[in-house]
């Protein structure tokens, strides 16, 4: 009778904890493990599988831009203030501020390295305007360059074309600027600050894909020379070629990107993306490793 009783005890327990297991979760919350898998020429990238995630302070809740430093660093902004903040990769957390402006809508942020050997910040706000950000370590001076884009483009992305010496400049609403003819939606433009026509659409939403591309991140890729592009609204990313042709477009698991903004690369191809904080969770960077095609299992 003794033995019965803990029987049915066990079962009552166990029926209980049936009752009580949380309910499976959303696709959203599932897709991590779901294959992502870029592959451009003989280099191969793992979405699903980031060799580090890092979680970032509140200051980044509203993570916007990314761009490669050095070894250690990286430079982001946020949405709201006039600040690039050098955040460190290998201790995850931020080691520097340099401000650039006054508070506002900042959404993209590149690094160049200028002739003269001097260290460039550009950031880029959601109108169109750029800062161009000189003696960072020192004191910062900031320079504004208005041009033919504004709110309406709603720009999102920046990344530099060290072969062209141009900033890319997308628009994540429409591209459509005053005065400048274009056969199909253009998404991404070249720029350079102190040219007379700056402005040149470099690449225009792709003809198989008819439902039109929100970029919210750009960058280059320093061996390949391709152009990534992260379409957050959309949970996608796309390669480019340089002939502007889409390469490759997948989508992008949501659970690790709820919301992809900033892309960038270091030299050897190592690629980072930042992710705006959602309702729950934080703020995130993560990083993806290189593999080559020939040694994949």
């Amino acid at each position: 009778m003794r033995y019965a009783l803990i029987a049915g005890l066990a079962v009552l327990f166990f029926i209980a904890l049936l009752w009580q297991r949380p309910s499976p979760r959303t696709d959203s919350e599932t897709d991590a493990n779901q294959e992502a898998i870029l592959i451009d020429d003989n280099l191969v990238y793992h979405l699903h599988d980031p060799s580090q995630v890092a979680l970032l302070e509140n200051d980044l809740d509203e993570i916007s831009g990314l761009a490669y430093v050095d070894e250690t660093t990286l430079a982001t902004v946020n949405d709201e203030e006039g600040i690039i903040f050098l955040w460190n990769t290998q201790e995850e957390q931020i080691i520097g501020e340099i401000d650039f402006g006054k508070d506002g809508d900042y959404e993209g942020v590149e690094i160049v390295q200028a002739p003269d050997g001097s260290t460039i910040a550009y950031v880029l706000r959601s109108d169109g305007d750029l800062y161009e950000v000189t003696s960072l370590h020192d004191d910062p001076q900031t320079r504004k360059y208005e041009n033919a884009l504004s709110d309406r483009n709603d720009t999102e992305g920046l990344a530099y074309d060290t072969k062209q010496q141009t900033l890319l400049v997308a628009c994540k609403a429409t591209g459509e600027v005053n005065d400048l003819p274009s056969d199909r939606e253009t998404l991404v433009y070249a720029y350079q600050p102190e040219a007379p026509d700056p402005l040149q659409a470099v690449l225009r939403q792709p003809d198989e894909e008819k439902k039109r591309l929100h970029p919210s991140g750009i960058a280059r890729h320093p061996l390949t020379q391709r152009l990534y592009v992260l379409f957050s609204a959309n949970h996608k990313i796309a390669i480019f070629d340089s002939a502007s042709q889409l390469y490759q477009m997948i989508d992008l698991p949501v659970a690790w990107f709820p919301q992809a903004e900033g892309i960038c690369f270091a030299s050897d191809g190592t690629l980072f993306i930042a992710n705006e904080k959602k309702k729950k969770g934080k703020a995130t960077i993560l990083r993806f490793t290189a593999q080559l095609k020939n040694t994949q299992p």
